[in-house]
């Protein structure tokens, strides 16, 4: 069992001392909702999946790709629809896929939380692993298509039974691993037999398309692509340049937008974002049914 104290595989407890405080308050923050979210269940006399049943030691990332694809049971023919919202309407911000996504790996276990304050530039998220209800913890000022590759590569740490603080540390082999194993969970190598036509035509707006469809970075399907040997270097380098400099832009005007014009979040919005819908959902249905009182559920939901 970890401590509050203790971090995790890859780094040393000194290295506690190199992350901000923000950071150091959401991993503590995220292991008090677990122990509150065991409690509960306790209490209600309800069980918890053992998420070590899915514990897997195989050493071939398309291969651990596939396992973990397979026991997520999601078709593409699902998929698809995720791009649209609740009302019909496209959302390429990849919004539901995310929530969708989640709300899978609840189901297998697993406790989804993310970050408020803690910069994109330190982590992109993290991974604490237990026998029941692990946890992964996603940095919140990352775009939704962000997230959701980070939520596979954190997913692919708890698979091979590790906890991880992962950095944007490209040269470490066990985040590369990890990284292609996300890839392959997301964009399975098999679904790209039939781009031909895509990569003939050799444009970077197909890749907008296959984003949209896979429901990650244009970034990732560059990636995948050269990593499948469906583009050559040059083109994935040429592709990565285009992109890299677009989302310069982008992240310009966004910036210019908050400055202008911070949204106001409203705090039922905000705390199922950082909690989770499933537990959020548990402390209120545990207060509805008087397990635990108003003063518990405003602590567990850090309203008070």
């Amino acid at each position: 069992r970890l401590e509050d104290d203790d971090l995790i595989e890859f780094r040393s407890d000194d290295r506690m001392e190199d992350y901000s405080p923000a950071l150091r308050l959401e991993l503590r923050k995220a292991k008090s909702r677990r122990d509150a979210y065991i409690k509960i269940h306790e209490d209600m006399g309800m069980k918890i999946p053992n998420f070590s049943q899915y514990v897997s030691n195989e050493q071939n990332y398309i291969k651990l790709g596939q396992y973990i694809r397979n026991l997520l049971n999601v078709s593409f023919e699902t998929q698809k629809n995720w791009i649209l919202n609740s009302n019909g309407n496209r959302d390429s911000t990849h919004n539901s896929f995310l929530n969708h996504w989640k709300e899978i790996l609840f189901d297998m276990g697993i406790l989804v939380f993310e970050t408020k304050d803690v910069l994109a530039s330190e982590i992109s998220g993290c991974s604490l692993y237990y026998d029941t209800c692990p946890i992964i913890l996603l940095n919140g000022k990352n775009y939704y298509n962000r997230r959701i590759f980070t939520l596979m590569h954190e997913l692919a740490h708890l698979i091979r039974k590790e906890s991880a603080i992962c950095d944007v540390d490209k040269y470490n082999r066990k985040e590369t691993f990890c990284n292609k194993v996300a890839a392959e969970i997301l964009i399975p190598k098999e679904t790209l037999k039939d781009l031909d036509l895509f990569t003939k035509d050799k444009h970077i707006l197909k890749v907008a398309n296959l984003s949209n469809f896979y429901d990650v970075s244009k970034q990732s399907i560059v990636y995948k692509l050269y990593d499948s040997r469906l583009i050559s270097n040059e083109l994935k380098n040429e592709w990565i340049n285009q992109l890299e400099q677009y989302n310069q832009q982008k992240r310009k005007k966004d910036l210019e937008k908050r400055k202008k014009s911070e949204p106001r979040i409203p705090i039922t919005t905000r705390k199922r974002k950082q909690d989770g819908t499933p537990f959020t959902k548990l402390v209120l249905d545990a207060y509805e049914n008087n397990v635990i009182t108003a003063t518990q559920a405003m602590r567990y939901l850090d309203t008070s």
